[in-house]
């Protein structure tokens, strides 16, 4: 997926002959991107006090790559953890950092406080099929609707 990813971002920036989406690895070879996921678990019935908020996520470089997880009530302070992830992969405080995430808010805010807000989102391609199916089915339904 992220190489598929990859591809359409550049032919689309060698189509538009525009300032790149996302730079590529020559531009800024130390740039890094956050894919992140998150969850909420509830606890079964019999146990009511503890349900868990859970991220996961992948942050990569051009050539490293680092996964991890997050309960975000277990974690002292899970900006501060990120951070260190962060730096573990060559991250300094002027590099702007790309996230790819569902469009929850809280998953690039997350980053955004770990990184000083030097931040930039993207929307993954799963749900921005979804957001596109959304369209076509209220166009199918008009259809449907006009022709009977």
């Amino acid at each position: 997926m992220r190489n598929r990813l990859g591809k359409v971002s550049r032919e689309i920036c060698d189509s538009e002959q525009t300032e790149p989406v996302v730079p590529s690895a020559t531009e800024e070879a130390s740039a890094l991107t956050v894919f992140l996921d998150g969850a909420h678990i509830r606890c079964r019935p019999e146990y009511q006090k503890r349900h868990l908020d859970v991220v996961v996520g992948k942050i990569e470089s051009h050539d490293k790559c680092r996964r991890f997880g997050l309960v975000q009530q277990a974690v002292l302070s899970p900006a501060s953890q990120l951070r260190q992830d962060l730096r573990a992969l060559g991250w300094d405080h002027k590099q702007t950092v790309t996230v790819i995430s569902d469009g929850e808010p809280a998953l690039p805010n997350l980053v955004r406080v770990a990184v000083g807000g030097k931040v930039r989102h993207i929307l993954d391609w799963w749900h921005i099929s979804m957001r596109i199916q959304h369209v076509e089915n209220a166009v199918a339904a008009r259809i449907s609707a006009g022709s009977g």
